[in-house]
């Protein structure tokens, strides 16, 4: 009966290690990365036998969202398919980490013991140079003691000396070693604080064979957002804009010599359509609350620095608007600048090995501290209701083909393609490129930039001025066929022939018919408002006081090319009628906007050219104020 149980028990074994799947690594091919999210696609083969089996695909990355997950087949069919965590890699990777820990602590304790050695001798140097008198003041010095103590004294520093070099030059390499491992258990702790994930499926296949597999599956940790270098060789000339890709991911994984292709769809945003609430109405509140517009943030851009608890900066994190496609990342002391879209309401920070921080926008230098985080070997949940198709809409009034420019009218179309390093693939909800050469991206979550394309674009170019406020003419471009650029909301550094202007953002929220971007000031536009007039008269007997003013401005192009200007003056605007305002009758063939209180020139000045402009205005008030207008 012993030998009958032995082989039931030797056939059970059998069994289950026919049951065992068979193990298959995979490689990563393509990535498609959203603005937020990637679909990784993934290829690999495997031996089977004929029948039912099963192959467990291994090293995925850690947190595949699992109804993202499809497997197409060659030479078998699927029958069913497990998502699973591989929790005792990490410990192997961690072991590996801890090894270099360990060492890095021996080395830290031998510097200290070299420490102590060097401060041994200090103090016996120190004690010898302090007993280094062998005579009285009274006796003479034998010349036999004195050789013999110099002797002493050479000897004996000199080797004190040889030996501090040689514990300083240990020390050196020490730290040189120790500088490596703290590198390295950075490395390492920044690409494996999480499990991998197994993919597991029961096959039938209908003879032996070699069966190839195209695996797919969607992760939340990658994502994209982009950049743009707009330049004004001159305003005679085209602009040129380049677009730049910035693209990060932390799977898990290292991406190595992939296929890249980034997508204007987001994932995140399932885009669904919103569900009107009951319009509730009192004799108190009539309003339309979720009808009235937010007010967009007055704020031009957000600057501030990255810190972690302990005050040590984080470099390369990435800045993301939320809502948006704009982005950037810290620099190494941790500072990020970042020019805002209309309507920017916060921001999500986010680095490897620490949780992620949404903040409000606020007004000057934001500071923002991250705390190390404890999620690395949880799982994360995903709604099954999510779509995996973004949207993009952009909207424009009208489609300019013929826009008269500043110095002339544009006649061909915008928009052509100077230099291509992609494969564009418009969609109905968005558009997608394809990089031509492959890229591979560390699984670090600092942004790798990719070129994407340079484009011509027939701009406008127009200069405003303000004198009153400033005498600078702004010099302004206008874009009007962006609906053919495929353009996102994106950062943007601006060029004026070969000098940097400074950065601006493309913001889609609020287009009119064109984009509009400041060039910042235009020092070949000289300004010069002057006041020529000024009088009070009434009071005393008269009930009421009338202020006159008067000022010139003159405008002078001292540079190569005629400049189309824009130039604005306020006057004041009564709102009580014991306040009467009167503007002079000559103003130079200005525009008035009497409710705005404003005055408008248009004028086109020719290089070397001047001209002058002159505007006044009268203010009668009661006689007990005191009003002045300058």
């Amino acid at each position: 009966m012993r030998y009958v149980l032995l082989f039931v028990f030797g056939l059970s074994g059998m069994a289950a290690r026919a049951a065992e799947p068979l193990k298959v690594s995979s490689e990563i091919k393509q990535a498609t990365v959203y603005l937020k999210g990637a679909l990784l696609k993934n290829k690999a083969s495997a031996g089977i036998p004929a029948g039912r089996s099963s192959v467990l695909f291994t090293g995925l990355s850690y947190n595949i969202l699992r109804e993202s997950i499809r497997i197409r087949p060659e030479g078998c069919k699927i029958l069913s398919v497990s998502l699973s965590k591989n929790f005792l890699d990490l410990e192997t990777r961690n072991e590996k980490i801890a090894k270099l820990k360990e060492e890095l602590v021996k080395l830290r304790d031998k510097k200290n013991d070299y420490a102590n050695e060097l401060s041994i001798y200090a103090n016996e140097k120190d004690m010898i140079l302090a007993n280094k008198s062998i005579g009285g003041q009274q006796n003479g010095v034998d010349p036999e003691k004195l050789k013999a103590a110099a002797e002493f004294f050479r000897q004996r520093l000199t080797d004190i000396l040889a030996k501090e070099q040689a514990v300083k030059t240990e020390m050196g390499k020490s730290d040189k070693r120790m500088a490596e491992l703290a590198a390295q258990v950075n490395e390492s702790a920044a690409k494996n604080v999480y499990p991998s994930s197994e993919i597991e499926v029961v096959i039938q296949a209908d003879k032996a064979g070699t069966a190839q597999f195209d695996i797919e599956y969607y992760i939340n940790e990658a994502g994209w957002f982009p950049a743009y270098d707009f330049r004004v060789t001159d305003l005679t000339s085209p602009m040129e804009i380049d677009y730049v890709a910035h693209i990060y991911q932390n799977s898990g994984l290292d991406w190595k010599n992939v296929e890249i292709s980034v997508s204007s769809s987001d994932p995140a945003n399932n885009g669904a359509i919103p569900v009107p609430k009951p319009w509730l109405i009192s004799q108190y509140n009539y309003r339309l609350q979720y009808d009235v517009e937010r007010p967009a943030t007055e704020l031009a851009k957000v600057y501030g620095r990255v810190t972690d608890a302990s005050g040590q900066p984080v470099p390369f994190a990435n800045i993301l608007v939320e809502n948006s496609s704009v982005g950037g990342t810290t620099d190494f002391e941790g500072r990020f600048d970042i020019a805002l879209p209309a309507g920017a309401q916060r921001i999500v920070v986010t680095s490897v090995g620490y949780d992620k921080q949404t903040l409000s926008v606020q007004g000057g230098e934001m500071s923002v501290v991250m705390r190390e985080s404890n999620k690395q070997l949880e799982t994360v949940v995903f709604s099954s209701s999510r779509s995996m198709e973004g949207e993009v809409s952009i909207k424009g009034s009208r489609d300019v083909s013929r826009m008269p420019s500043a110095y002339g009218e544009i006649k061909k179309e915008s928009g052509a393609i100077l230099q291509s390093n992609v494969n564009t693939n418009t969609t109905a909800v968005g558009f997608e490129y394809t990089l031509n050469e492959k890229m591979s991206i560390p699984s670090d979550g600092r942004p790798y930039t990719s070129q994407i394309m340079k484009r011509e674009i027939l701009a406008e170019y127009r200069h405003f001025a303000l004198p009153k406020l400033s005498r600078d003419a702004y010099l302004n471009v206008f874009v009007p066929d962006w609906e053919k650029l495929n353009l996102l909301e994106g950062e943007v550094n601006l060029y004026f022939g070969s000098a940097y202007t400074g950065k601006s953002v493309v913001s889609l929220r609020n287009l009119k018919d064109s984009l509009e971007f400041s060039m910042g000031k235009d020092p070949n536009v000289k300004i010069q408002r002057t006041a020529v007039y000024q009088k009070t008269t009434g009071g005393g007997i008269m009930p009421n006081k009338t202020s006159e003013y008067r000022w010139a401005t003159e405008i002078r192009n001292t540079g190569r090319m005629p400049v189309k200007l824009k130039i604005s003056e306020p006057f004041p605007v009564s709102v009580e009628k014991e306040i009467r305002v009167e503007l002079n009758k000559d103003l130079s063939g200005a525009a008035v906007d009497k409710e705005k209180g404003l005055l408008t020139w248009e004028l086109t000045v020719q290089p070397g050219e001047q001209k002058k402009l002159e505007f006044g205005f009268g203010v009668t008030y009661p006689k007990a104020l005191n009003m002045r207008f300058e």
